[in-house]
């Protein structure tokens, strides 16, 4: 910490109030330097595609919906 104090010209009290939280095991993946093949996702079954499909159809309906009203409104 003493070090990075120095480094940003700062103290070491002011690095430990505002990075306290902060522990090394949070980013021990990362700084690690090891790498680990990801999984790739499984592909979708056309049922969960239609369902997400209808999903997002139904939303922008909805969506569209609430932006004329509030325009009609006078709200946006």
């Amino acid at each position: 910490m003493d070090v990075i104090a120095r480094q940003c010209g700062t103290s070491a009290a002011m690095i430990e109030q505002h990075y306290s939280h902060v522990k090394p095991e949070m980013f021990a993946d990362a700084l690690s330097g090891v790498t680990f093949d990801e999984e790739k996702p499984k592909s979708k079954s056309k049922k969960t595609l239609a369902r997400q499909e209808r999903s997002m159809e139904r939303d922008e309906k909805r969506f569209k919906e609430w932006a004329k009203e509030y325009k009609d409104r006078g709200c946006i």
